[in-house]
């Protein structure tokens, strides 16, 4: 038997900074589970877009739709939902720099997974960097809830932006094993 999971009811928010366009988010398109029992499971959905800046003056004048996605992280106990927390992992930061789309076309959350003592969500980000790519680490403990996405100050001259960080991203964690 199957159940539907009611992750978010609200509707589209309007908040500072974000104004939600939650339609087509296809919310699901990646799963992820903690491999313990009562886990954390996270839900992503790649198409949620802000749509904050939409006829807003802005310093990059780009007033758009940025798909930047959602993620939700919870447990599911006896009484259902529980620690339900919603993450939008490239909301903060830089929408553009220059002439480039640094997060706001992020589409987080296409794929995601957790770390092997679970201490981690990473995101991948394929649309950060002008659709270079990245990866975003999420601390699952609650003590620091902020997103972190890969990156440094470096001008991306290839198309393996991606790769360089998720290789800087299985370092970090070999090293976090060793500890």
């Amino acid at each position: 038997m199957c159940d539907q999971l009611e992750l978010d009811t609200m509707g589209n928010e309007a908040l500072p900074g974000r104004t939600d366009f939650k339609d087509n988010q296809w919310l699901g398109v990646s799963l992820s589970t903690e491999s313990k029992d009562e886990g954390l499971i996270s839900a992503c959905g790649h198409r949620y877009a802000n749509d904050y800046f939409i006829g807003r003056e802005t310093d990059f004048d780009k007033n758009d739709r940025y798909p930047i996605g959602v993620c939700y992280n919870f447990r599911i106990g006896i009484i259902g939902l529980i620690d339900l927390e919603k993450t939008f992992p490239c909301l903060d930061g830089d929408q553009w720099r220059g002439d480039t789309r640094w997060l706001s076309w992020c589409q987080a959350g296409l794929d995601s997974a957790f770390t092997n003592k679970g201490e981690m969500a990473l995101y991948g980000a394929p649309g950060a960097y002008n659709s270079t790519g990245t990866v975003v680490s999420y601390s699952t403990s609650f003590e620091y809830p902020e997103p972190e996405v890969f990156t440094d100050e470096t001008e991306y001259e290839t198309d393996y932006t991606g790769e360089y960080y998720l290789k800087k991203i299985q370092k970090e964690i070999n090293r976090k094993k060793r500890c």
